[in-house]
């Protein structure tokens, strides 16, 4: 992963609202474990002289997590079931987040009913593309290190794209992007977890996702457990070789995400 797509570059002050930063996604592949490079996505906003998690920063800077900027995750493992009125999200401060933000083709999800619905329809262009839903948090790093990977609930069908889960940390956050918590070079992702469209019924299911079976990545070096930054769900939608291009649809309700 050597340069990253122009098109789908970070317009920091759209977040400012939110308190969260989304990054763009390189369009070199990556096929190691997620068949697709993903975007990177962290708490904060800001710009080079700005803010990020009200802490003056440069862009390009390591902001890697520190104990003060840390909290420990909850005994019952709850990052989310979707009924906070600010959001929908528990995540010691967290929220929730649609990449290549301020796009149109970016995910559209709701929580209504206390749960997170996800929803895609876009079609195959000339590039490969990425798009994801992130729950984040917005002012610190998460300590998980007493729990060995994420679980959640899941229903619905995707189809026309393939499906990736991953937890994110500092090390592994492009620390160009403005993000709160970045310590990892220019075109720095975390490594993911594959989701087979088969995988998923209409009946909702428990998925558990250990942090070791996250593989790629750029570093590719291991998530820390103990430096998490946000999890998310991803679609890559590989580009248009021949014939009739394809369409990413995907319907999906999520409940019930928590350590484990």
């Amino acid at each position: 992963m050597t340069h990253r797509t122009t098109s789908n570059l970070v317009i920091l002050s759209l977040l400012a609202t939110l308190g969260l930063l989304a990054a763009c996604a390189s369009d070199s592949g990556n096929s190691a474990g997620a068949g697709g490079t993903p975007g990177t996505v962290g708490a904060g906003a800001g710009g080079s002289g700005g803010t990020a998690g009200d802490e003056p920063f440069t862009v390009g800077t390591p902001r890697p997590c520190t104990v003060p900027k840390t909290v420990v995750a909850p005994v019952d493992g709850l990052i989310a079931d979707f009924t906070d009125p600010d959001g929908g999200t528990n995540f010691l401060g967290g929220g929730i987040l649609a990449y290549p933000v301020g796009s149109t083709t970016a995910p559209t999800y709701t929580t209504t009913g206390g749960s997170l619905h996800i929803t895609v329809d876009r079609p195959a262009t000339s590039v490969p593309q990425y798009l994801g839903v992130v729950v984040a948090n917005r002012e610190n790093c998460i300590d998980a290190s007493a729990f060995i990977g994420v679980q959640f609930t899941i229903s619905g069908s995707f189809s026309g794209c393939t499906m990736q889960f991953y937890a994110n940390d500092d090390a592994h956050q492009d620390d160009t992007t403005g993000a709160t918590h970045a310590s990892g070079p220019a075109g720095s992702y975390p490594p993911q977890t594959a989701i087979m469209a088969n995988q998923i019924t209409s009946i909702p299911r428990t998925m558990t996702m250990p942090f070791s079976g996250q593989s790629g990545g750029s570093p590719a070096t291991p998530i820390n457990r103990a430096r998490l930054i946000h999890v998310a769900w991803q679609f890559t939608v590989d580009a248009i070789t021949s014939g009739t291009p394809s369409s990413c649809i995907v319907d999906l309700t999520i409940d019930d995400v928590r350590f484990y």
